[in-house]
């Protein structure tokens, strides 16, 4: 048994279009929830939602039916928003938010695997035996400065599933761009949270080791390269940004030197400087960790044809791989302004791609009716209705495992869609002609 404290949350209700009657009456209470791993939806008795101060009429409507271990009806009546916290009186006490389902026939409350792994119950390779931590979501934010920017706060756990349509809003042709809209809003300080001034999330998975053969010589550059004037503001506003948001860090005095590559600034097509480092004397010495990504053709032929089709594409993608803190100072670079090293999987080390695709595609396994290509997933729904709760699922997904999306790039519910550099339409695909 685990004991919480559980707290409703009458701002989702809201959210649900569904709003509680009487929030005076709203109380958190300490419960006890059954730990169970087998779980795929989190279910508290009726007795147990009375005592939040939530009625049968607060709760939010569902089309469910859900069924127990032996195929036995488990009443749910309902669902309500709640915050689970572990009741710890130290520090490492975690949160989380949940859609526990309400059940008029149970007496025992359930908590699913995921909400034990967004609490560090267990692991995300549970039942693979393995140390259990914090997770890296909220282990990201513990240092977090207070924001200043307009930005919305970054939440550590997503906000609960909806169980229906937004209110007012119809799964139609007309209501598309605004269901879009609500998500894009719903998941605004989760999944769609691209904030520059706040630290990023890491996904949730093992620290990528890089294995750079111990018995070589360490290549070290002691100069910097030259960035020209006109750049130099930009270039070091972009390192900074990197360190405020978790990617780099600087390198602490009294710390020796011994990998340590050279930065280099070149120009982009619109004349703005691309940072890159230079770390092909590790990739000399490195070895790749090979996991396989089909062609994006190949992808594209999956998706069946008249589908609804909603396509995402992850933001700072590499930059959600932690890397192993003993392995940082293999990623070191001199710049004008100092070292600084990453944090997190450098984009031009040979493993870095391979362990992002790797573990991206690890999460997402169990996700049905989609095709991914490094970043880019494409998804397919038989209706609009379909793809709204599709992408909920999705988003959720992606949030409770560190994945960051890109909100520009989202596409939702549409015929044609750009997926990875092809146009995939009703029919068929193509590539993409650049202007």
């Amino acid at each position: 048994m685990l004991l919480v404290n559980m707290t409703p949350l009458p701002e989702d209700h809201s959210s649900f279009g569904h709003p509680i009657q009487d929030t005076s009456q709203l109380k958190t209470i300490t419960m006890s929830m059954v730990a169970d791993t087998g779980c795929q939806s989190s279910i508290i008795p009726l007795q147990s939602a009375n005592s939040l101060g939530i009625t049968e009429k607060d709760l939010l409507p569902v089309k469910l039916v859900m069924r127990g271990a032996i195929k036995e009806d488990l009443g749910v009546i309902g669902a309500v928003a709640v915050s689970v916290t572990t009741k710890d009186t130290t520090s490492s006490a975690m949160s989380t938010r949940l859609l526990c389902y309400v059940s008029d026939t149970m007496e025992k409350a359930f908590i699913c695997r995921e909400a034990l792994i967004s609490l560090g119950i267990i692991h995300t390779n549970f039942p693979n035996v393995s140390t259990v931590t914090s997770p890296n979501i909220a282990a990201s934010m513990e240092n977090s400065e207070d924001v200043t920017c307009s930005c919305p706060r970054r939440r550590p756990s997503p906000p609960p599933v909806p169980t229906s349509l937004p209110p007012g809003l119809k799964a139609t042709e007309e209501h598309v761009e605004s269901l879009k809209e609500w998500l894009l809003d719903y998941y605004g300080a989760t999944t769609f949270n691209v904030c520059e001034h706040q630290p990023l999330p890491l996904m949730n998975c093992e620290p990528l080791q890089l294995h750079v053969d111990p018995n070589a010589t360490p290549v070290a550059v002691h100069k910097p390269a030259l960035v020209p004037i006109h750049w130099q503001d930009k270039v070091y506003a972009d390192l900074e940004r990197d360190v405020r948001i978790g990617v780099l860090e600087q390198v602490s005095q009294n710390t020796p030197t011994t990998w340590c590559s050279r930065m280099v600034v070149t120009s982009k097509a619109d004349g703005t400087p691309r940072r890159t480092v230079d770390l092909q004397p590790q990739n000399r010495h490195s070895v790749r960790q090979t996991h396989h990504v089909p062609s994006p053709f190949h992808l594209a032929d999956r998706v069946p044809q008249g589908m609804k089709k909603t396509v995402t594409d992850a933001w700072n993608g590499y930059h959600s791989v932690p890397i192993r803190e003993e392995d940082r100072h293999f990623t070191t670079f001199i710049t004008p302004w100092g070292r600084y090293r990453y944090k997190v999987a450098p984009q031009g080390f040979m493993a870095s791609g391979d362990a992002y695709n790797q573990r991206f595609d690890a999460i997402i396994s169990n996700f049905n009716d989609k095709v991914k290509c490094v970043d880019d997933t494409c998804m397919w729904a038989n209706s609009i209705e379909a793809a709204f709760f599709q992408a909920c699922e999705w988003l959720d997904l992606c949030a409770r495992n560190g994945i960051t999306l890109n909100p520009k790039k989202f596409q939702f519910a549409q015929d044609t869609v750009n997926f990875a550099g092809l146009t995939i339409t009703q029919q068929t695909y193509d590539q993409v002609l650049s202007s």
